[in-house]
């Protein structure tokens, strides 16, 4: 598949981030990796050879089958008109479109299972991963593990009948699940090291490689995540005092000038309910907070105060990002984070419990 990006302008920030069947993330197009003006790059899967059109980069796919996700900045809402302009330009054109001398394999049918959030906690979890491991490229340091995994009846690209074949089995086997899921559960509230109560994940290494630990937490809790140097995400669960954060009490998440997120495009901070991690629904329609914010006040001295609450703050909303009436986590996003950020010199402030 080519994509074709247009010539965006050097300050508008964009990126399609390409990540494989096991989350990896194999490549980047957009403002940081590949530049602003117009350009064509072909992603091939595995089973793909040859020599591609002049003027088409190539970026190498392990997999038969990415996740793409494209994000294209938006500066307030006068500006939404501006990015729709763009985004019709983007483009994702077969090869054999784009140049009829290749011609296209013939594709088989896939008779894909319906999913279901269950799926994570039944057999069904093997089903899938035999089904779509057969459309990926192992590299051969993993050849041993999938070996070993063949004697629960793990083989890529094969029916999964290992289950219902050894009934025997099943009573370990569904403790299994419920014991990883637990573990993988546990890995996402602890995702790399703890400071000021937010879990910063690790810096300078591949996301996600043979991190399995890091791979598994984020696809808990937030899956297909950039690698830190397009876009980094600390978050946090707890207050200062080391408490689970709950709507039930008050907090701030104050910055002086000097310690307001540095990034070099955009930052924001995301409220998640805690039990199903998703966005927190609000009476003002408000789930990320930051320096594109409509309206966001700054202290004469430059500072910044976050008010964190399920009620509206007597400051009004300016600064407002609404908790429910129970457990949430935040998610902080820096897109282009600086050098002070990638090696740990800066990290956001802890999240302080004030009086209702």
């Amino acid at each position: 598949m080519v994509f074709h990006v247009p010539k965006v302008e050097p300050d508008r920030y964009y990126t399609f981030q390409l990540a494989s069947i096991t989350s990896d993330n194999i490549g980047y197009i957009g403002s940081r990796a590949t530049g602003t003006e117009e350009g064509y790059y072909a992603v091939t899967g595995p089973s793909f050879s040859g020599e591609l059109p002049k003027g088409v980069k190539e970026i190498k796919s392990p997999s038969e089958f990415l996740s793409v996700i494209g994000r294209t900045a938006v500066n307030g809402k006068a500006d939404a008109a501006n990015v729709e302009a763009i985004q019709k330009n983007y483009e994702i054109i077969p090869l054999s479109k784009f140049d009829p001398s290749f011609k296209p394999k013939a594709v088989e049918k896939i008779d894909w299972p319906k999913y279901s959030p269950d799926d994570a906690h039944t057999v069904a979890f093997f089903e899938r991963i035999n089904l779509m491991g057969g459309y990926h490229r192992f590299p051969p340091k993993e050849q041993e593990l999938i070996k070993k995994f063949e004697q629960i009846g793990i083989r890529p690209g094969q029916p999964y009948t290992f289950y219902k074949d050894h009934p025997e089995f099943q009573k370990a086997i569904d403790a299994g699940i419920k014991e990883g899921w637990e573990s993988a559960v546990k890995l996402s509230n602890s995702i790399g090291k703890n400071v000021n109560g937010w879990d910063l994940a690790p810096t300078g290494i591949p996301y996600f490689g043979d991190n399995y630990d890091l791979r598994t937490g984020y696809a808990v809790k937030a899956i297909y995540v950039n690698s830190p140097e397009e876009a980094y995400y600390p978050s946090a669960n707890v207050d200062a005092d080391g408490k689970q954060l709950s709507g039930k009490n008050n907090y701030v998440l104050h910055f002086k000038k000097d310690e307001i997120p540095p990034a070099k495009y955009f930052w924001s901070v995301t409220m998640y309910y805690a039990d199903n991690r998703y966005m927190v629904q609000n009476p003002i329609d408000r789930y990320s907070i930051g320096d594109r914010t409509d309206g966001l006040k700054y202290g004469s001295d430059g500072s910044l105060t976050i008010n964190l609450s399920h009620e509206q703050p007597k400051e009004g909303t300016s600064n407002w990002l609404p908790s429910p009436d129970r457990d949430f986590y935040i998610l902080m996003r820096l897109y282009g984070p600086r050098e002070q950020v990638l090696s740990g010199k800066w990290v956001p402030n802890a999240i302080q419990k004030v009086s209702n």
